[in-house]
This record gives structure tokens, sequence and C-alpha cells, in this order.
């Protein structure tokens, strides 16, 4: 059981100072296309769902609202996506960090549940290395769902508006989520879209395997990408913890 209960953005600044956390939790999700059955902003609204639920299990921290937009320009070739520039989200992810520092608080969990936002683990390295704002600790819970789903299904690649997207949305917000559209299984690389798009290689956005996706294989990557996360960001602080103590 958590020793706290965690305050969040809906509270006012006097619960917030009355609480006494110190750890601040910064979730980070995107508006990009997400196919023809996921709204645009599916990964924002994991990134809320997932965060409100760590946030309630890990207690004693500070949850911040999702940052809805993210480095999404590999999706720009789909109507509707909106994206920061790599060096904009570096200082918005910096002013963050610097802002809860000025409020007092000490530890910073990062969580990104896009994985275009790869800016992100350099921007926590120079934090923690170069400016000394740290600690702050960097996790893509959404890489540990399509680690287990790989290793549990064989079959096409699953890396976008997939099997794990779909599910995931059913089990967190079934009601955005549309008519299944068939596989769609690019045959490049997933570097490839790093120079031409995902339009280019894949028309209807999908990448994977959505008709795989079901609600009982959401809450079962969900679960998975909580338990993985929480141990994870466990043992970082511990392993920071022991660090200072040598």
């Amino acid at each position: 059981m958590p020793n706290s209960p965690s305050v969040s953005s809906r509270n006012t600044s006097p619960e917030v100072t009355a609480s006494g956390v110190d750890t601040a939790v910064i979730p980070l999700g995107s508006v990009e296309g997400k196919g023809p059955h996921l709204p645009v902003a599916a990964d924002f609204l994991l990134a809320d769902a997932f965060a409100a639920q760590y946030a309630e299990e890990a207690g004693g921290v500070y949850l911040l609202p999702a940052l809805p937009y993210g480095c999404s320009d590999s999706q720009r070739g789909f109507r509707g996506t909106v994206y920061l520039d790599t060096e904009t989200m570096w200082h918005v992810l910096a002013d963050i960090v610097e802002s809860l520092r000025h409020g007092g608080f000490a530890r910073f969990t990062v969580l990104n549940l896009c994985s275009t936002n790869w800016v992100v683990k350099p921007t926590v390295r120079e934090l923690n290395l170069r400016l000394g704002r740290g600690p702050v600790v960097w996790v893509e819970p959404k890489q540990f769902a399509y680690d287990i789903y790989h290793s549990a299904h064989e079959g096409p690649d699953d890396r976008h508006a997939g099997a794990v997207d779909t599910a995931l949305m059913m089990h967190c917000r079934p009601d955005c989520v549309g008519d299944l559209p068939p596989d769609s299984c690019p045959a490049v690389g997933r570097e490839f879209v790093d120079y031409v798009g995902l339009r280019a290689v894949s028309a209807t956005g999908v990448w994977g395997s959505p008709r795989r996706a079901t609600p009982a294989l959401g809450r079962e990557l969900f679960s998975h990408m909580l338990a993985a996360t929480r141990s994870y960001i466990a043992s970082a602080y511990a392993t920071w913890s022991a660090e200072e103590g040598t």
C-alpha cells in the first residue's frame, strides 16, 4: 500500500504543500494519426489514464496533466497531427522540471507514452548530468507492452495503431475505438519512417495487426505496463539513493 496519497493539479496549492510530496510525475502523450479506427489523441488519452492509475498505486506523488503534444512530425501526412520541434520539446520538458524545482520538488518521473518523443531520453540525460537538475527518471511504459506482446505472439511486427495501441484503447477508452481496419505490415525497417514519414509506407497509418486486439489483451498489457513501470522507477530511485550514500 502507498505510504501517503498522491495529489494532482486538481488540488489547490495549499493542499499540494500540505501533502509533503516531493516527487512530480510528468506524463507525455501526442496528437497524431493513429489509423482510421483510433483518435488522433490516443497517446494523450492513454498517457492521462495510465499516469492517473500509476499515481494512485504508487502514492506520494504530484501528478501533472499529460502534455498532449509530442514530436510527431513523422505522422504529419495524416491530417489532425500536431507536432513540436525536438528543440521545443527539450525546452518544454526542461522548463517543466525547472518550475517544479523552484516549487520545492526534488524528484521527477517522466512517463513517455509516445515513441516519437525520442528527444526525451537525451533531455533527461542532460538535465541530470550537465545541468544538475536531477534526479529525473525517464521511462517508456508502452515499450513494456510491446515487449510482452511480441514475446507471446508470432507474426508481423506491431508498431503503430496495431494490436497493442488498439487493445490499450479498448481497455482505457472503448468509446473511442472504431471499426478495425485490416493488418498493414510495411516491407521496410522502422527506421525508414525517419526518412519519409509513416504515410509513405502505410497509407492507413497502421503498422501491425489491429484485428488481434481485444479488451482482455488491453487489460493484460495495461497491468503489465503498470507493474513494470513501478518496478523500473523504484529501482532507478533506489540506485540513485545508494549512489548518493556512498
